[in-house]
């Protein structure tokens, strides 16, 4: 088995999630583990010491989720549940929420914090990283995933706070200083603020500025993987690299796209879909640099293995999921599809596949639009998004920001947004379709992978045919038991 790092970190994931279901889905899990051990009890050693690491992978998972349940409380704010609690903590993050409230990640006591706050704010950037005494009455964030993936235990409303001094930490005030220069090149674009919301979204990530309309149409026609910094982004400033490294050869251009990377990625908030395409883009640089070969699903699983690391909630949220099921669809499904009808529909066709189900099971809505409108929404963010963030690197160098760029941007995304609406009101490629059920969403996922894997390809051409229906069995299990869990 060529990428066993995949089946490591999917047994990873199924620890995660068996943790947080409970002792009693984890015996679930056992027992149908040790159904497909006893199938292999005459294997190699070699396999052996592989389901043994599948074993201690899963187990990892297991614990890594149990661990990050115990140490998420704090016995001061134990004690004021539901009650008034008077206290001084930082802000980490601040971002306007689609409710009208702003949702400030705060640190009370080395604990997290998830407040609302329904008032005025001039710049959120503005007050990131400064020490704050506010009135709480947390109540523990039990099954709100955002609130875990923030890294916060509890959530609380608040109605007011006051301001202290700035929190002397290096990268605390150079994040808050990437962060206004982004703001304030965004405003540059405040004459129109769909315009502004909608560059917010596609060069940074941050579509907390967009309208919910705008919002909910990108994502019913399948074209909302744009508003997420990912693959597209990160992809562009390495092309740039590429080509600037083949005539210069330089260590020092490397270490600056590395610091512009980060940059980037400080700029874009560092949400899953930036981390996993900077991950992967470094693991391509690695595997360039000592001569090895470069597996994209490989990489992918890699990057979602050390993002669970630092939070293994991650894995419950949308973004997670949406962004690792583009990746490894184009990774398993792409290679079916491009002998038949070339390689960018192949793309397009591998996404469509891969996310269309997710959606029909969060929305309740079926869309095929998506393979038509993403033809000009990506051709036309392919050259929406260099433009942007050629001009915020050079503002934020500068500070000088050029009309006529800004027009050329402000109309580029007036013109994807009027593609998307094109169909808007329309049943056209449209219909309402519910998946009840998250089990059929995962024994489809797991099936359509499987079959289309290596795996399957080569015991199919040996004939062993009693190993694919051992294979089948596990994951119509692994399908029921995340069924019950969800």
């Amino acid at each position: 088995m060529r990428r066993r790092l995949v089946a490591y970190v999917v047994f990873f994931m199924m620890g995660i999630v068996s943790g947080l279901a409970g002792y009693r889905i984890m015996v679930l899990f056992a027992g149908t583990g040790l159904l497909f051990v006893k199938s292999l009890r005459k294997c190699s050693s070699e396999e052996g010491r592989f389901v043994m690491i599948l074993v201690i992978m899963f187990l990892a998972g297991f614990i890594r989720i149990t661990v990050a349940d115990c140490n998420m409380y704090d016995k001061e704010m134990e004690s004021h549940i539901g009650l008034p609690y008077t206290c001084y903590g930082y802000i980490n993050d601040i971002k306007p929420a689609k409710d009208g409230r702003f949702r400030i990640v705060a640190e009370v006591n080395g604990t997290g914090v998830l407040c609302y706050y329904k008032g005025e704010i001039n710049n959120c950037y503005s007050i990131t990283g400064r020490r704050i005494l506010f009135t709480l009455r947390p109540g523990r964030a039990e099954g709100d995933f955002y609130a875990r993936s923030s890294g916060c235990s509890y959530t609380s409303n608040i109605n007011g706070f006051l301001l202290g001094d700035f929190v002397n930490s290096p990268f605390t005030q150079f994040k808050r200083r990437i962060l206004l220069k982004q703001s304030h090149f965004t405003d540059r674009f405040k004459e129109r603020n769909d315009s502004k919301g909608f560059l917010s979204g596609i060069l940074f990530g941050n579509t907390s500025f967009m309208n919910e309309e705008t919002r909910e149409l990108f994502s019913y026609n399948g074209t909302a993987h744009i508003l997420a910094v990912s693959g597209l982004h990160i992809g562009i400033l390495y092309g740039f690299y590429k080509f600037v490294q083949k005539k210069l050869r330089k260590k020092l251009f490397t270490f600056i796209y590395l610091l512009l990377l980060f940059i980037y990625g400080t700029a874009a908030g560092w949400s899953v879909s930036v981390a996993r395409a900077v991950i992967m883009i470094l693991v391509l640089m690695t595997g360039e640099l000592t001569d090895r070969p470069y597996d994209m699903l490989t990489a992918a699983f890699f990057s979602s293995f050390i993002i669970l690391l630092k939070n293994p909630y991650y894995l419950f949220t949308a973004g997670f999921q949406m962004s690792f099921l583009a990746v490894v669809s184009i990774a398993f499904l792409m290679p079916l599809f491009t002998e038949y009808i070339g390689t960018y529909w192949s793309m397009v066709m591998a996404v469509q596949a891969g996310l269309l189900p997710y959606i029909m099971y969060t929305f309740d809505k079926c869309s095929l639009r998506g393979i038509v409108l993403n033809i000009p929404t990506v051709f036309l963010a392919g050259i929406l998004v260099p433009a942007g963030v050629i001009a915020f690197f050079f503002y934020m160098i500068s500070g000088i920001s050029f009309k006529v760029i800004e027009y050329f941007l402000m109309n580029m995304a007036d013109l994807i947004v009027w593609i998307n609406s094109l169909f808007e009101g329309s049943e056209f490629l449209s219909s309402d379709i519910t998946i009840a059920s998250p089990f059929y969403l995962v024994l489809y996922y797991s099936c359509i992978f499987f079959v289309s894997s290596e795996f399957f390809t080569v015991h199919r051409l040996r004939k062993e045919y009693l190993m694919l229906a051992k294979v089948y069995f596990l994951f119509f299990m692994m399908a029921y038991i995340l069924s019950i869990s969800i």
